[in-house]
């Protein structure tokens, strides 16, 4: 997003920033903070089972240092169940 951009005027922030959808309120200027968000959503939906869900993760990034792009990161294929995941994973996802 470029430095004059409307939405970085109306919020009156300056700098690289992100934002998640399931915390529309909260804008993130550490991104390290953004990673260990990442990480938490994922524990509270899926556990400590190092398990896939279906619920995306919808993460925001503005900066001037990055085109406008659209990610999808998909687990990939999932065929023999590690440590805790549910022996029917394969079907499930």
């Amino acid at each position: 997003m470029p430095e004059n951009d409307r939405r970085r005027q109306q919020t009156g922030l300056t700098g690289d920033w992100a934002t998640f959808e399931h915390l529309s309120t909260r804008r993130f200027t550490n991104f390290e903070e953004v990673r260990k968000e990442i990480e938490d959503d994922t524990f509270n939906v899926v556990g400590n089972d190092k398990n896939v869900s279906p619920i995306p993760i919808h993460l925001t990034i503005c900066s001037s240092k990055v085109i406008d792009l659209t990610l999808v990161d998909l687990p990939g294929i999932v065929r023999v169940p590690i440590e805790n995941q549910p022996a029917t994973i394969a079907v499930n996802f």
